[in-house]
């Protein structure tokens, strides 16, 4: 084709595009899910009701995992897919159904959260929670795992070889804005802890701050009070400018 006798001419034929980019946290907060599911599905399974403390933690642990969930879905289906879709309209709308479906599993969870929460904590509501929670992580976990592929397969396809680097860097700038403080106090640091691999961990932030430059400290500020310290160093070596005011290792940005 043309364009194959044109990348060769101008020597991009065989140059890799860029492997990650501001868009990248979609792509690592799927690796993220795949990886805490299971593990959150492991633990609720091999819990006893009896320690009600095992219970209550892993009940805070599912709870960031879905307030984390809902709203990386509804970053796709409010502003990541309808610009996708500007490029190649109708683009796997099964997508949508298969987010559809998965939000009403996660009412279930969230329903039994929320039972929980508001019970005495004893061991029979920590037995119905559980058994609650259990009748649906495994098909949840399948249905998310199935669903993160067909995402990956079309979606992200798009974004990595049409969208260029200043409009990557818009869309993120909505993501981030759209989102409120209090969420990201949630989600941030919930990705941040459980992505498996530190090079992970770092480009996640990287990727988000390449996105909203000016954010840097904030960032910086949310993770500081919800990550251990030697995650907290690990970020802070990387990247010196995601240190807040009154840190050693600040730097003042204006």
């Amino acid at each position: 084709s043309f364009q194959t006798v044109r990348s060769a001419v101008d020597l991009s034929l065989f140059t890799p595009r860029p492997k990650w980019g501001p868009l990248s946290t979609f792509k690592l907060l799927h690796e993220c899910l795949r990886f805490t599911i299971k593990k959150q599905a492991d633990i609720l399974a091999a819990l006893s009701a009896k320690d009600s403390n095992a219970v209550e933690f892993a009940a805070a642990e599912l709870n960031a995992l879905v307030i984390t969930f809902l709203e990386h879905s509804r970053h796709e289906d409010h502003i990541l897919f309808p610009r996708i879709r500007r490029f190649f309209p109708a683009l796997n709308q099964e997508a949508d159904e298969e987010h559809d479906r998965l939000h009403n599993q996660t009412n279930t969870l969230q329903q039994a959260m929320s039972a929980y929460n508001s019970s005495d904590k004893s061991a029979a509501s920590a037995q119905a929670f559980l058994s609650s929670v259990n009748s649906v992580m495994g098909e949840w976990q399948t249905a998310v795992d199935a669903h993160l592929r067909n995402e990956e397969q079309t979606m992200t396809v798009v974004v990595r070889k049409y969208f260029p680097l200043e409009y990557q860097i818009e869309v993120a700038k909505e993501v981030f804005d759209t989102t409120s403080g209090d969420t990201w106090r949630v989600m941030l640091p919930f990705v941040v802890n459980n992505l498996p691999h530190y090079v992970w961990k770092v480009r996640y932030v990287k990727a988000l701050i390449w996105g909203n430059a000016m954010r840097a400290q904030e960032v910086g500020l949310m993770l500081y009070h919800t990550v251990d310290s030697d995650l907290w160093n690990l970020l802070v070596r990387e990247m010196p400018h995601i240190a807040p005011r009154g840190l050693a290792e600040h730097h003042r940005l204006y």
